[in-house]
């Protein structure tokens, strides 16, 4: 039988190209044949294993002398790997990722070349990735090389771990920056070793003497958005940029899964991780961005401190056409916020079924939205399990929008039981061009 490293380049590359990236790595470590042949085909989609077996790590020293390795990557999907509540993971969970001096040297490379696009990630988070702490740094990291990326999920995310590194911690840091705060202040947990830093041109302990006040919030060492205590900030949401200046890896992406997607109204969505709301415009302004898919952001803190959705000197409108909002603890106000900065939805799906008490009027959530969606049909809209049809037939019932000029009542039946609604929205202006809502009409029974 024939030795399998004597297999001419034709076959080989047909029986790798059947393999997924784990066996592919594998193969690339081999031999030279193998490596030589592996190399060759493109990686279009990839699953990233966070916290499981050290995957991230071993996919991101790959990728550190090999970038063009994501130049066809269109697909991303990050899983968070195990249960961190468990003990056996827990114990994987905590191992340290170690890099060699000469990989370390490269990271500061990367970091100090203007030309580099992994310059732009913060200081923070390249230390948490040489101290090999925690892989989810690691998902920025690849977004610096994945121009070309259309798909991106993050998956199901737990904070669990490292909130038990932090709770001797009083500051008010976000979470992520609470890990890397912890390991540089233990330098000996978990064989955690502070001097591969050396590298670098700050070494800083900054944390260590900082003092936050009880209306003290944080963000970054480098300062910027600050956020209410009991919000989570992934390192995600500190590099991915801001409207005109994304990471390459979110210059094309067209849907984003913030969250969890493979989930029903069934399943028990209620989670203690909740991050910043205010981070959702600069993901809706992603430039081509078609579908979103969010769960678990909020401007309500689980301390009662509350923030407002808003941006300052943005333009345009956003791409988006196809917005989901799950188990998100946001206020009427917020929504009606996030109407404003929206334009091509055709599909709205806003569902709240743990935090159902912030929602006073779907109505008026409805009213906002199609307000500046020329395209928003009531039938297309869902808010708490309702359509945007009966949103309006519950709220007629109910008294309100009956003088509303722009809700015409059509009674019918004998007694008069029976009447059809006609809601036209309010007009939208884009570019000094008005525009009138179209007519949907709704049935039911007034109370």
């Amino acid at each position: 039988m024939a030795n399998i490293t004597a297999l001419p380049f034709e076959l080989l590359f047909d029986i790798f190209h059947r393999l997924d990236q784990h066996d592919l790595a594998r193969c690339k470590r081999t031999c030279k044949s193998f490596n030589e042949t592996a190399q060759q085909i493109p990686l279009p989609s990839l699953t990233l294993k966070l916290h499981l077996n050290q995957h991230a790590w071993k996919f991101a020293r790959y990728l550190l002398f090999k970038p063009e390795a994501c130049d066809q990557l269109k697909e991303l999907r990050v899983k968070w790997g195990v249960n961190t509540l468990s003990s056996s993971s827990y114990n994987i969970s905590v191992r340290r990722w170690i890099w060699s001096k000469r990989e370390i040297r490269r990271f500061r490379q990367l970091s100090d070349s203007p030309e580099s696009p992994a310059s732009r990630l913060t200081p923070d988070t390249f230390k948490t990735i040489v101290l090999g702490i925690d892989a989810e740094a690691l998902v920025p990291f690849i977004l610096c090389f994945a121009k070309n990326l259309e798909y991106l999920k993050l998956g199901d995310f737990e904070t669990y771990f490292w909130e038990r590194h932090s709770l001797e911690d009083d500051s008010k840091l976000p979470r992520r920056s609470k890990v890397l705060s912890y390991f540089l202040r233990h330098a000996d947990h978990g064989g955690s070793d502070i001097s591969v830093l050396e590298d670098f041109n700050d070494v800083t302990t900054r944390y260590e003497d900082s003092e936050y006040s009880d209306n003290d919030s944080s963000h970054d060492d480098e300062g910027g958005i600050f956020h209410p205590s009991e919000y989570l900030a992934l390192w995600f949401h500190m590099n991915m940029g801001e409207p005109g200046d994304y990471l390459p890896g979110l210059a094309n992406l067209k849907t984003l899964i913030h969250g969890n997607d493979e989930l029903d109204e069934n399943d028990n969505w209620y989670s203690v991780n909740i991050w910043n709301a205010g981070f959702l415009i600069n993901l809706l302004y992603l430039p081509k961005l078609k579908r979103i898919w969010i769960d678990r952001c909020g401007t309500c803190a689980h301390d009662g401190r509350e923030l407002e959705i808003a941006a300052e000197n943005i333009e345009g409108k956003s791409t988006v056409e196809d917005l989901n909002l799950w188990e998100c603890s946001l206020r009427d106000r917020d929504f009606i916020e996030l109407a404003r900065y929206t334009k091509n939805l055709t599909v709205l799906n806003l569902r709240n079924q743990d935090y159902s008490g912030l929602i006073d009027d779907a109505a008026s959530l409805v009213r906002a939205f199609r307000k500046h969606n020329r395209k928003l049909k009531l039938d297309k809209i869902t808010v708490e399990g309702s359509t945007g049809v009966e949103a309006f037939v519950d709220a007629i019932a109910d008294g309100r929008y009956r003088d509303d000029p722009k809700v015409t009542i059509v009674r019918s039946g004998d007694e008069g039981l029976d009447y059809h609604c006609r809601y036209d929205s309010d007009s939208y202006t884009d570019n000094n061009s008005d525009y009138e809502g179209d007519s949907d009409s709704v049935s039911s029974e007034p109370a």
